[in-house]
């Protein structure tokens, strides 16, 4: 988000789920019933592979309720171990990289895009 008012803007859109847990916190917006929606997590003891089945049920979930085909999200050149999670735990696919993207103190990035298909989610065992 560019500014304070963007960002509250979107947590207060009737597209956006929050999904709060003791160890941290999992967003599903931009949701498009029937279709697609971003996720985005963060987890206050920063570790993943901790939260592996959380957050797998947590997207199960989005993807039952909203009856979603697909969830993406987009993930920062410096955030290496998020973009390991995705893959190695989760079964995210890399659809491609913007380059010099967006800004992260002072420096332009480029920002990769992931996603999951409903199918990968119940038809490859994935639960």
């Amino acid at each position: 988000m560019h500014n304070l008012e963007a960002f509250l803007s979107s947590m207060f859109d009737k597209r956006t789920v929050i999904l709060e847990h003791e160890c941290g916190i999992l967003i599903l917006r931009k949701l498009e019933e029937g279709l697609k929606g971003e996720v985005h997590m963060s987890f206050w003891d920063h570790k993943l592979s901790a939260h592996t089945t959380l957050v797998k049920e947590c997207l199960a979930w989005g993807f039952m309720e909203f009856d979603l085909q697909r969830i993406g999200t987009m993930i920062p050149s410096y955030a290496g171990a998020v973009r390991r999670f995705l893959e190695h735990r989760l079964g995210f696919k890399h659809e491609g990289t913007m380059r010099n993207f967006a800004w992260h103190k002072g420096q332009l990035v480029d920002v990769s895009f992931y996603s999951i298909l409903r199918e990968e989610v119940f038809n490859g065992g994935w639960l």
